[in-house]
């Protein structure tokens, strides 16, 4: 036990020089304004139960206002982006910054984020892509202000997790945007955060093709595919014939690491006080609190 003690201490050492000696031990957060006690915050992720939370806000069903919205990756092309004016934006996959197979859409969201922000609003970026040619996209646009947010994992001992992840060296890297921005709001100081749209699905529509290719059907709020696509893993700079799929083993690794990252984030908001309430009804999240299906969402805030 003392062995692996020691080990976990000497890795939080080397975690903390590599990130020192890389990124510096900075906390990107502090000069944020701190949100009063009852200011609330909405995630808002791309599952397709999304369209449930668009339509109850344009029906006005719901309690939507005195709220600080945390949007991420394509939500800048739907036309509820200029209404909700998210205060907060995040990107963090590869395909927003990096030459890759889809730096189409990388190079639209930027654009697009540059035509349609007219307020105040933070972009949170994985620090290593500060320097990519697609954030000068932007351009003068001075609405947006762009926070380079450490892109290095913690590699330590558990038990201090929470105390790296308190002075902002942390970025819910566990690969879903969604954690990336629930993340920035603990850090920021929200202690009342309802989330939407995070139905994390993606063994519904799982097959394996006579080529042995691990294959699904694409399916977010914004549109469906009913044909069965390859799932490609992508990464930085990868051309298009240089792609391959996962493995059903890769892929269930890649979740895995998804889904315990929600668990992780949820012990760190319960060692700061704050309450995270998942308010997507078919969401296969199960780290947080819920929003029944007999509960009205005023009465937990959502």
């Amino acid at each position: 036990m003392c062995t692996g003690v020691l080990s976990g201490a000497f890795r939080t050492v080397l975690y903390i020089v590599w990130l020192k000696i890389r990124e510096g031990l900075d906390n990107p957060f502090k000069n944020i304004k701190q949100p009063n006690e009852n200011m609330r915050a909405y995630v808002l992720g791309a599952g397709p139960s999304f369209n449930s939370f668009l339509q109850e806000y344009d029906e006005g069903k719901a309690i939507y206002s005195d709220v600080d919205y945390f949007a991420s990756n394509f939500f800048v092309h739907d036309s509820h982006f200029t209404v909700l004016k998210p205060k907060y934006y995040s990107l963090s996959d590869g395909i927003f910054f990096c030459d890759s197979v889809y730096k189409d859409r990388g190079r639209a969201v930027m654009t697009a984020l540059a035509d349609n922000v007219t307020w105040p609003m933070i972009l949170f970026v994985p620090r290593n892509y500060l320097k990519s040619d697609f954030l000068g996209i932007l351009g003068n646009n001075g609405n947006i202000k762009v926070i380079g947010v450490h892109s290095i994992s913690y590699q330590g001992l558990e038990k201090w997790r929470n105390w790296s992840y308190n002075k902002g060296w942390g970025n819910g890297e566990f690969g879903s945007v969604v954690l990336y921005s629930l993340y920035a709001a603990l850090v920021i100081g929200y202690k009342r955060i309802n989330m939407y749209g995070i139905d994390h699905t993606y063994f519904d529509n799982l097959a394996v093709d006579d080529d042995n290719r691990l294959c699904f059907k694409d399916s977010h709020y914004y549109g469906s595919d009913k044909n069965l696509k390859p799932l490609y893993m992508i990464r930085d700079n990868v051309k298009e014939e240089d792609l391959r799929t996962f493995t059903v083993s890769e892929y269930l690794e890649n979740k895995l690491k998804l889904f315990r990252g929600h668990e992780i984030m949820a012990r760190y908001a319960r060692s700061i006080g704050a309450d995270i309430v998942n308010c997507t009804p078919v969401s296969m999240v199960d780290a947080y609190r819920r929003l029944k299906n007999d509960e009205k969402p005023s009465t937990i805030g959502c």
